[in-house]
């Protein structure tokens, strides 16, 4: 499970934001003040064809700025071509890191350890943005896919709601964009705080060929998409009938980690501040380390260069790559269902930005925000993985496996395996990372064995209800 980013809000620095934060200049862009969801459906959004009347572009003549931990080569890129466009345009990119990487040398080169040095950290940078908020200095644009506090940003108003300016975007419609992914990315009121600019990985199950075929088990033919449980009971089926050595089953931890995150995250009513914890529904979950417990997973010491086969596998992959696998009949990989039915976008695997409340450029940093889901951005070899403009999924996929030197076929039925799977994207968690903090404090205790299912449980809606309450 991820490494969620720790963000404490003090009580005096909400108050001081939500005095300083609700203010908008442009009365026809803000919508209504709406209280967050903990999770958000494409289903209850207005429909993709309906359009808001009443904007008026700008002149495009300017200065905005765009806040992001890191800046990389596709966006320095695109602001070169968005001010090449509109020569009276500037837009300054402010980032957070300064690339002092930790170098180790393992004997056959030099490397990045992996972790950030200190006050480098995205913790740092998070901080950073934070006072920069409560202060009233923050930037035009900030990317929101960073481990942001959502939750309580988007009820205090921190950020502008994007809806009215999506409605009057007449050009992003479903012939040219994948419009579950903006859907996916609303508030059960229909507000859109974070604007998508793709989906980076996409949730699957993956089943094994090898076991597949020696068993003669797995999902139903022609299946696109399954629950955690309806995978779990398949591979049970798969390990028992498996005469191939070391044919293993996924450790609990990983097929639970995120669900016990995502049921945690359901549980918090933004509306009233209330905790909504379903014992059951939880306590089902923990439950199934017992269900596992007879079952064989792979030891950590485990030689890797041996034979070895895992049943299934949850988890969130890059989406060429795993096309790639299935073309070549190396696994059959499934969407990963959620109990409701709906496949999830996690915002650690996708790039959205935000426009902040305080901005005095509102319209501006829209046709900036607007610009880099065009063909023009979304085409660029740099830019990273599938981008919700069709036109830019299917430069991914092909840029992708050129790169491997495969056919024009291959190029078209990877590309039709990634639309698919994009396509069936339909919610999107808007997550409060301090709650995450305690959902994965939470999980770690249990699965360590450090306390009871009901204790865990207990302690989870105490945690919760505390910090509601704050």
């Amino acid at each position: 499970m991820k490494k969620y980013i720790i963000l404490i809000l003090l009580i005096s620095m909400i108050l001081s934001l939500c005095a300083c934060s609700n203010s908008s200049e442009n009365p026809q862009a803000s919508g209504p003040a709406e209280p967050a969801s903990p999770e958000t459906s494409g289903s209850e959004a207005p429909p993709e064809s309906e359009t808001v009347s009443g904007y008026t572009p700008p002149e495009m003549n300017g200065e905005i700025s765009i806040n992001v931990y890191e800046s990389a080569e596709w966006l320095e890129t695109a602001v070169k071509m968005f001010t090449e466009k509109y020569s009276g345009m500037q837009v300054n990119i402010r980032d957070f890191y300064n690339g002092t990487d930790i170098l180790v040398n393992d004997g056959q080169g030099t490397t990045a350890a992996g972790d950030r040095p200190s006050g480098q950290t995205r913790e740092d940078y998070i901080s950073q943005l934070n006072t920069q908020i409560l202060s009233g200095k923050a930037d035009d644009i900030i990317i929101t896919s960073i481990g942001l506090p959502m939750g309580r940003y988007i009820k205090m108003g921190v950020f502008e709601n994007l809806s009215f300016y999506l409605g009057s975007a007449e050009e992003i419609n479903a012939d040219n964009y994948y419009m579950n992914i903006f859907d996916a990315c609303r508030t059960v009121s229909g507000a859109v705080y974070q604007f998508p600019l793709s989906a980076t990985a996409v949730p699957t199950v993956r089943f094994e060929v090898a076991l597949l075929q020696s068993t003669g088990l797995g999902p139903a033919s022609g299946a696109k998409a399954i629950s955690w449980r309806e995978a779990l009971d398949i591979g049970k089926q798969m390990y028992g009938a498996s005469t191939l050595a070391n044919t293993f089953m996924p450790a609990p931890r990983s097929i639970l980690g995120d669900l016990f995150t995502k049921t945690t995250v359901a549980s918090i009513n933004y509306d009233t501040g209330a905790v909504e914890i379903d014992r059951d529904k939880i306590k089902a979950l923990l439950n199934v380390f017992d269900e596992l417990k007879d079952y064989k997973t792979m030891p950590r010491d485990f030689n890797l260069n041996n034979e070895s086969h895992t049943v299934c596998q949850i988890n969130y992959v890059n989406d060429a790559e795993a096309a790639m696998l299935v073309l070549d009949n190396k696994d059959t990989i499934l969407q990963w269902q959620y109990d409701d039915g709906k496949v999830y976008l996690s915002p650690y695997y996708a790039l959205d930005f935000g426009i902040t409340s305080q901005s005095e450029n509102k319209e501006l940093s829209w046709e900036f925000l607007k610009f880099l889901v065009s063909d023009e951005v979304q085409t660029l070899p740099s830019f990273p993985n599938a981008g919700v403009n069709k036109n830019g999924l299917r430069a991914r996929v092909a840029g992708y496996m050129s790169s491997y030197g495969r056919s024009a076929e291959d190029i078209s039925a990877a590309t039709a395996i990634v639309d698919g799977w994009v396509s069936q994207i339909s919610a999107y968690r808007t997550e409060d990372t301090d709650i995450l903090q305690i959902s994965e404090g939470t999980f770690n205790d249990f699965a360590d064995g450090l306390v009871s299912a009901d204790e865990s449980i207990d302690n989870l809606i105490k945690k919760l209800e505390q910090y509601m309450n704050e």
